[in-house]
Formats: C-alpha cells, structure tokens, sequence
C-alpha cells in the first residue's frame, strides 16, 4: 500500500515513473550510498593508521635521538663512534656544526651536504635544545620526520626518516 503511494504522488508531480522505473533507482542509489559510505570509511581508517603510524615513529626516533646522545656524550662527541653506532641505522643521521655546516651523515657525504642552518628543526633545536618538523626534502621528493636536538657541545644531532604514503608503497589506483 505504501509503494502505490509514493508512486501516486510521483504522478501527481508530474514525475512519470513506472514501477520498475522507481525500483531499478531506488536499488541505484542505495548501492551508491553504500559505495560512498565505503570509500569515506576507506579514508578515515586510511588517515587515523597514517596519523597513528607518524606518532609511533617520532616516539622511536625521539628515543633513538636520546639513545645516541648519551651515547656521544659518554664517549666525548666522536665521529668515529657515531659512525660505527650508526652503520646499520634504519634512520638518517646527521651531525651539525653550531654554524649549520654538516660534520657527519650516515648515508650521505657530508663534505658534498650544504649548510643545514636554514632548514626549521635546526633552528629550533639550535634556540630550543629540541626541534620535531614534519616537512618535504630540500628535493621535495619525499615527506619526512625530522627530529634535532642541540647536544652539550652545541653542536646538532638531526635524526630524519621518510614517510611512506600509501600510494608511494603501492603506486597509483588504477581502473580496469
């Protein structure tokens, strides 16, 4: 009784509806609604794991950072040392004169490295003691964690690691 209803009054309107004109479009939308409602939920879940995941690697890294600090300050701020501790490192490490000038890097020469007293995680670690910027690579490829904290000889320990997007790890979407 009710269906006849709701088709009389789309008569009424001036709405020509058959009855399986209104069933085939009542389907058609309630499966889009539910297709919309899967892809919203797709990307709430997407970003509370990338927020969740950015918040557990700055606690790893702001760990490791202390870890390697009390670490050079026990064995008197050497290169060496930082280079045998950081060998098999996950993290980019990178050693920072006051003046911005880079004294060691872990995976990259530092004689070939620019000055990095321009760059915000340095300043505020310089000004702070500790600096945490999430921002892109002087390249701009890549997003990335950048943790800095000034050590007792004032020069700067700088921890970075890239973060992965989804569409980075598993390429673009794509349509059949």
């Amino acid at each position: 009784y009710r269906r006849r209803g709701i088709l009389r009054r789309l008569k009424l309107m001036n709405i020509p509806f058959t009855r399986n004109q209104f069933f085939y479009r009542l389907i058609f939308l309630i499966t889009l609604a539910f297709i919309v409602s899967f892809m919203v939920l797709t990307i709430v879940m997407n970003l509370s794991i990338t927020r969740e995941s950015k918040r557990q690697t700055e606690e790893i890294m702001s760990q490791n950072l202390n870890l390697i600090r009390l670490s050079l300050r026990k064995n008197n701020f050497t290169i060496p040392y930082l280079q045998e501790l950081t060998q098999t490192f996950p993290y980019r490490v990178t050693l920072i004169d006051p003046h911005g000038q880079v004294l060691f890097d872990n995976q990259v020469n530092a004689k070939l490295q620019e000055s990095m007293a321009d760059t915000p995680e340095f300043k505020l670690a310089k000004n702070l003691a500790v600096g945490k910027t999430l921002r892109y690579t002087r390249s701009g490829y890549a997003k990335g964690i950048f943790l800095a904290t000034r050590l007792a000889n004032d020069n700067i320990l700088r921890m970075a690691v890239p973060i992965i997007d989804i569409r980075q790890e598993f390429g673009p979407l794509k349509r059949n």
